[in-house]
């Protein structure tokens, strides 16, 4: 199952925004211009220079989005606090993927899952 990992910064007293510092698919980073691309589409701010959230609600909806354009099952968002705090015990990428399981938020992608559901419910109503 594919997923998107976004690290995340939270809100500082000089910086009341959310940011995202990392964002990757498997071992892939996405590029700043596609996030940027997406920022734009997803918001509809074509004049916008930096990725920025005013709440986590905004950034959830950002991440959903960025499911549903690059077609993988979920985004797991980790702060950078979070990652910080656990990093010191992955040694590879699966125990970094377990970090993100453990410790972040999870954002579904409906699109992908319904056709999964739907697929497995042909197959079991055909008796």
């Amino acid at each position: 199952m594919n997923s998107l990992y976004i690290i995340y910064a939270p809100p500082q007293a000089e910086n009341p925004l959310l940011s995202i510092v990392l964002a990757f698919i498997e071992d892939q980073a996405l590029a700043e211009a596609e996030m940027h691309k997406a920022y734009n589409k997803c918001f509809l701010r074509p004049e916008a220079t930096h990725i920025s959230f005013a709440s986590k609600e905004e950034l959830y909806q950002f991440a959903l989005f960025l499911t549903q354009e690059y077609s993988v099952h979920e985004a797991i968002l980790l702060s950078t606090q979070d990652f910080n705090m656990a990093i010191e015990n992955v040694h590879n990428l699966a125990n970094l993927q377990n970090l993100f399981q453990k410790f972040g938020q999870v954002i579904s992608n409906p699109e992908i899952n319904q056709k999964k559901k739907s697929f497995f419910t042909k197959m079991l109503s055909k008796k």
